[in-house]
């Protein structure tokens, strides 16, 4: 079984792999990045209505 700290570059090199492949992709938006041992999520983060009227 791999330690806390392979588990964990793992992690992060799956995350920057996303990243990278979200903006090859020509994501425009802006996203949160979830991590945790099961995956990487990439979410989405849609303004509502008063924050683009605020802009």
């Amino acid at each position: 079984m791999s330690s806390g700290v392979g588990s964990s570059s793992s992690i992060r090199q799956a995350r920057d792999f996303a990243v990278a492949q979200a903006q090859q992709d020509g994501v425009l938006g802006n996203f949160k990045i979830f991590d945790s041992p099961f995956g990487n999520f990439l979410v989405p983060v849609i303004p509502t209505a008063k924050e683009l009227a605020d802009a």
